[in-house]
This record gives structure tokens, sequence and C-alpha cells, in this order.
């Protein structure tokens, strides 16, 4: 606020430091700013320069909202696409800078989930992971697990799905073989879902060999 009362400039919210959109979709992010009287507000890149329109590709609206249109991969460019931003809010109060917020649009792209067939002796623990290509694990999510076609839940006492998506089998019965196991996923920003191979639990009876680490402990 400026000495004169009639005039003010100030964030509205300054919170945001990234946005992650998928590029089928597209994005608006407003400049955080406002003032009395009515603020002139401009985006600029993280290196200073001020950003123009690109037809179809960036346009910044009069209110100050920055658009970034849905693209095919072949628009895509990392300089509008994948880089950091930063608006300025101007009136006769002076002048005030956003902080940074990194601008990424995902991209489609094809992938696959998997489950490999495990082992375990009976009255063990079995763990499934849904194995994730590395070029889109960042933006997947586990959504489910599946017993054949049964969605496995908290009322099955001897399942247990983790906060990473893995399936834990406590207390391994032969039975527990006779299925095949699926986990389903979701992409965070595509929406699209995926459903991995089935796999299979080879379970055994106990043995006095030495014990087996199945899995390290997981982040909670």
């Amino acid at each position: 606020f400026c000495e004169d009362l009639r005039s003010s400039l100030y964030f509205v919210n300054a919170s945001v430091q990234e946005v992650v959109f998928a590029s089928t979709t597209g994005t608006s992010v407003p400049c955080p700013a406002a003032g009395v009287p009515p603020v002139s507000l401009r985006w600029y890149l993280a290196t200073s320069e001020e950003i123009y329109d690109v037809p179809g590709i960036r346009h910044v609206h009069p209110n100050g909202t920055l658009q970034i249109f849905h693209i095919p991969p072949s628009s895509f460019s990392k300089l509008i696409h994948d880089n950091t931003y930063y608006c300025t809010a101007e009136n006769p109060s002076g002048r005030i800078r956003s902080q940074d917020v990194h601008i990424k649009a995902v991209l489609r792209e094809p992938y696959t989930v998997r489950v490999e067939d495990q082992k375990a002796m009976r009255g063990n623990v079995a763990v499934f992971k849904c194995i994730i290509p590395a070029s889109v694990e960042a933006y997947i999510t586990v959504v489910s697990w599946e017993k054949d076609t049964m969605s496995i839940n908290a009322e099955m006492s001897r399942f247990l799905i983790t906060s990473m998506g893995a399936l834990y089998i406590l207390d391994v019965q032969m039975e527990d073989g006779l299925y095949n196991y699926r986990c389903m996923t979701r992409h965070r920003y595509t929406g699209e879902t995926r459903q991995s191979n089935s796999a299979r639990l080879i379970v055994s009876d106990p043995t006095n060999s030495a014990p087996h680490i199945l899995d390290s402990f997981e982040r909670p």
C-alpha cells in the first residue's frame, strides 16, 4: 500500500510454484496480483524476457491470465511448454513481481505397466509390485489391485495395499496360488488408465532354509 490510501498493490495468491498439465488439455495461469486503481499485468520468462503471443500456442489475456493451449506432440517447445515464468503488476503504487512459476506440459506417450510372478512359503508374506516405466513413473498412481476379476479391498484381512501401491499378502495360504493378480493405474494429468498383465503366486510349504528378503521397508 502506498501513502495515498486510494491506491494499493498486492498479491492475491503467491503460493503456486509449479503448474503441470496434460498437453492435450492446456492450462490457464492467472497472475496472482491485484490493486487499486487497476493494475497492468505482464508475464516474463525467468530470463526477464517479456513473453509474446504465439497464435494457437500461448496467449496473455487482458486480465493477465497466461493461457497455454492444448497441442499435439509435434508442437511441443521446451521454451514454452517446460519453462519458468513470472508476472509483474504495476500501477501508481509501484511495481511488484511474483515468485517464479514452473509451467510444464506432460506429453501423452504410450506405456504399459506390468506385474511379475512371485514366490512365497505358506505362512509368510508375499509382495507384488506394479512396475511402471521410469519415463512416466512420476505421473502414474496405482489405484487398485485385482485377484482374478475381484477387486481387492480393505475388508480382505490378509491383503494390504500400501501408500506406494504395492500389494502385500499376509499369512500366505496355498489357495493364494490359484489366482491371477493385476494392478490398475491412472495417469494423474491425462486421466488414462492401464491394466497390467496377470501374475501368479507360487506357494511352497515351509522349509528350514534361510529366510528370503521379499522387500525392504517402504516409506509410509
